[in-house]
């Protein structure tokens, strides 16, 4: 596996100048959707690849390369054990979703082993078609808004709808180059559910099911097939004005180039400073018979879900303030899709109630019922 020689006194080996991660998603198989459960669930595994071999536990990983002694980095493993939050699974979907399945339609088969270990915890975690979500004193409402605020980093040509999955959910999209949950929720962030939001369930049969009685019911991941791929939120909502903008984000040595919406504040202020996060093409966005300038604009509706004293930017490690998480949707057929993710944020709170008085005072504010497929 390794080159070893001697010199003299001295015995040379050769050892990798790059870290153990980038040898492992350099090899075939640890890029395949199902060998993170593989993974997930093994306790102790060898891996042999072309450079050397790795023994992985539940502690990190070591390397031929250095003896024991030598090792100042381990890299624990992302397992379903005592004090996993939110964040350690967000983390586990977006490790899982920079992987490749040969069946695209096994996205959650490939992953329910791992959902039906953490719905066994003393603290269960819940899940509803990939959508994953911690409990509170409240219940898993919180959890549930969360979970939904995934986002394409940049909306590139090899995004697409995956059939037979719901588009609010991550596992009803393809990805490049993954998903991602850009803000995190802290031990003491204070979030605040949209006035008068309500959701609701659907049954094969055809029984509506309130979200409090859906949450109490044995864990749902189990039952998907009970379930249809809608999902019923009303809540607060506006349309909004986007305005195409140009995005591209770093991934594995090269760059993805793509677009984003700019959301329109007015003619005369521009445009808000955080854009949106598209899943569809810009394109495929209702055209609007308003202009932005030279510019043609594109129509959706924004679901208001939820507003946070502070989360934390994963991209950056630091926390933010005044967060607005809503939902972007677009009417397909007699059904609502979601199209995006848009979050604003604001260091103080001056600036945060300005946009709250911007977008309640918009004409085309109010609450609104939205079946979402």
């Amino acid at each position: 596996m390794q080159t070893k020689g001697r010199y003299g006194n001295l015995s040379l080996t050769t050892f990798s100048l790059y870290p153990w991660s980038l040898v492992l998603h350099n090899e075939g198989w640890i890029g395949r959707g199902w060998t993170l459960q593989e993974g997930y669930f093994s306790r102790r595994r060898l891996i042999f690849t072309d450079k050397q071999v790795l023994f992985d536990c539940d502690r990190g990983v070591i390397s031929e390369d250095l003896q024991l002694s030598q090792i100042q980095y381990l890299h624990p493993l992302q397992r379903a054990k005592p004090g996993l939050v939110q964040e350690d699974i967000q983390l586990l979907i977006e490790e899982y979703t920079r992987r490749v399945l040969t069946h695209s339609d096994d996205i959650l088969n490939a992953f329910d082993g791992i959902l039906a270990d953490l719905e066994q915890n003393e603290l269960p975690i819940r899940s509803y078609w990939g959508i994953v979500m911690e409990s509170d004193a409240s219940g898993y409402l919180k959890g549930l808004l969360i979970g939904l605020c995934w986002a394409h980093q940049v909306q590139s040509k090899k995004i697409y709808r995956r059939l037979g999955f719901p588009s609010w959910s991550w596992a009803g999209w393809s990805y490049d180059p993954y998903v991602s949950y850009r803000l995190r929720r802290e031990a003491n962030t204070k979030l605040v559910v949209a006035h008068g939001l309500a959701i609701q369930v659907e049954k094969q049969s055809g029984l509506i099911e309130a979200w409090k009685t859906f949450e109490g019911a044995s864990p749902p991941s189990t039952q998907r097939q009970d379930y249809t791929q809608r999902i019923h939120i009303s809540a607060p909502s506006l349309e909004v004005r986007l305005v195409k903008d140009y995005a591209s984000v770093s991934y594995r040595g090269h760059r993805i180039y793509g677009h984003c919406g700019d959301v329109v504040r007015s003619e005369e202020d521009g445009c808000w400073l955080e854009g949106t996060y598209l899943d569809s093409p810009f394109e495929n966005l209702e055209l609007s018979p308003d202009t932005y300038g030279s510019e043609e604009t594109r129509t959706c509706h924004a679901i208001y879900l939820f507003s946070a004293d502070r989360m934390r930017n994963f991209d950056v490690l630091s926390p933010v303030h005044n967060i607005f998480s809503m939902l972007l949707v677009s009417k397909v057929g007699t059904n609502w899709e979601r199209v995006g993710l848009w979050q604003p944020l604001f260091e103080s709170e001056e600036d945060a109630q300005v946009f709250e008085q911007w977008f309640q005072s918009s004409p085309t504010y109010k609450t609104r019922a939205f079946w979402i497929a």
